[in-house]
Formats: structure tokens, sequence, C-alpha cells
């Protein structure tokens, strides 16, 4: 016989397990630790499950590949009814400006023309400006652009074949980087008073 009673166990003691219409409200943390203590096995093996999971998506995944294209109306010409028939439906979809409309500025034609890639192409021939930009990517003794050290970088580089991802090659910095590094840090806010 077990000296136990079935009163003893730590569910037992309280008073919300022994009458679910009570109204103590407490969570006892050792027993939900407990709780998950003894399904440990179970909890790991799902875990572990959705990590192969993952990474057998990530190995038949498509890569998906993201081009964007911003159309601007060229400078000087001015319409009665900015996009032909059009127009109308284009302002209801917030594009209006895009077509001319009334919303439609230089200032802002030249904010988004600031980050465009033909831009960013036009600034990545200015050496000077890129040696600053990418100051950690330029060597000063063989004036070249050299590959950053990092172990954080070479740990990521280690790790992504096991996970199914591509390791591009490094590659100095051009009008491509400089684009996202723009959009990324370039903060331009105008002033409508």
């Amino acid at each position: 016989m077990s000296n136990i009673s079935p009163d003893s166990s730590p569910a037992a003691k309280h008073s919300a397990y022994n009458d679910p219409y009570a109204a103590d409200d407490e969570i006892d943390l050792r027993v939900l630790a407990a709780l998950l203590w003894g399904h440990k096995f179970l909890i790991g093996f799902f875990a572990v499950l959705c990590f192969l999971i993952g990474v057998l998506y990530l190995h038949f995944a498509e890569p998906v590949y993201r081009a964007t294209l911003q159309v601007t109306p060229p400078q000087g010409q001015q319409s009665q009814t900015p996009g032909g028939g059009l127009g109308a439906l284009a302002e209801l979809a917030g594009a209006g400006s895009l077509l001319g409309g009334a919303d439609a500025t230089s200032f802002e034609l030249y904010l988004a023309g600031l980050t465009s890639l033909e831009a960013a192409n036009r600034l990545a021939a200015n050496e000077p400006l890129m040696r600053r930009i990418f100051a950690s990517e330029w060597s000063e003794s063989t004036q070249s652009w050299k590959e950053p050290d990092s172990a954080l970088r070479a740990i990521v580089r280690t790790i992504k074949p096991w996970l199914g991802v591509e390791n591009y090659p490094w590659s100095p910095p051009d009008g491509q980087r400089l684009q996202e590094f723009l959009e990324k840090y370039a903060a331009i806010s105008r002033d409508k008073s």
C-alpha cells in the first residue's frame, strides 16, 4: 500500500484544483514548472521537429527576388486630367501623385529620386564618398576594397549552408549597396509650414 494519500499531491493542495468554480486565481509556478518538466521530452521533440521542418523548407523553397519601379511624369508637362481617364482611379488608389496629380510636387519627386538606383549609381562613381561611407571595407594600406573581418560573419557563413541558405560571395560596395544604405539611413523631412 502506498503511504501517499490522493490529497497530498501539489495540485490537490490548492482549492482551485479541487473546486473548478473557486475564486482562487493564483498560479503556483512550482506546479507549472513540474508539469513542464514532466513533459520535457515531448516539448523537446516538437522543438526539434519544428527546427527540422524549417531546415527542409529552406532547402526546397524558391528564393524571392524583389524589384521596384517608380514612374514619374516628365518635368514641364501639365495636363488637365492627369493620367488621362484613369486619373480619378489613380487618385482613389493613392497613386495620383505619381501621375502628376495635385499632390505631386517637385520636392517629393526629388526626394524619391534621392534613393533611386540611378542616383546611387552616380554617387557610387565618387570614390572618396564611397570610401567614407563604407570605411570598414576600405584598406588604406593596399588602397583597395577588402572584405570586413568579423567573427559573426564567419559564424553566419558556416551555418548558412547547413540551413540551405546560399552564401553569396563578398563584392566591393556598388550602387546597389549604396542605395540600400541611403534607404536605411537617409532621413529627410519636409517642413510643410
